[in-house]
């Protein structure tokens, strides 16, 4: 997991919810698919290897913990055009072509924190020059 329930409480800056590590699995599985074709340096585990990144992936994982959560309402209401408490009834409100490709499973903050931190695929990180790759030992 990319992040813990201390980390989830930093970034909430209060006490995480009763699901917290269930919330924070999810959430480190759906960064692992936002992450899916990116390019940036890790170790032999796979993990990223810069202090930025991981603290960006970190960060990442608590926005998505924290959408995934269904008592926290943010940015959520709009998904549903109409809604009933008693005897709970919804109605989803329909997807515009404007919509991105993601949808609504990702969280916009996880989303942009990443493309921010030039984590998302397409987003070309520093790294070797075209000397370095054509050197032959």
């Amino acid at each position: 997991m990319y992040a813990t329930t201390d980390d989830l409480d930093e970034y909430l800056g209060s006490t995480s919810p009763a699901d917290a590590a269930f919330l924070l699995r999810r959430a480190t599985d759906d960064v692992d698919r936002m992450l899916l074709g990116s390019v940036y340096p890790v170790d032999a585990a796979g993990n990223p290897t810069q202090a930025d990144h991981v603290e960006a992936i970190k960060r990442a994982t608590c926005a998505q913990a924290t959408y995934l959560d269904p008592l926290n309402q943010e940015g959520k209401l709009g998904r549903f055009t109409s809604f009933t408490v008693g005897s709970v009834s919804a109605s989803r409100a329909a997807r515009s072509s404007a919509t991105s490709p993601e949808g609504d499973q990702y969280s916009s903050a996880a989303l942009g924190i990443l493309r921010v931190a030039g984590l998302l695929p397409g987003v070309i990180n520093a790294g070797p020059t075209a000397g370095d790759w054509l050197a032959r030992p």
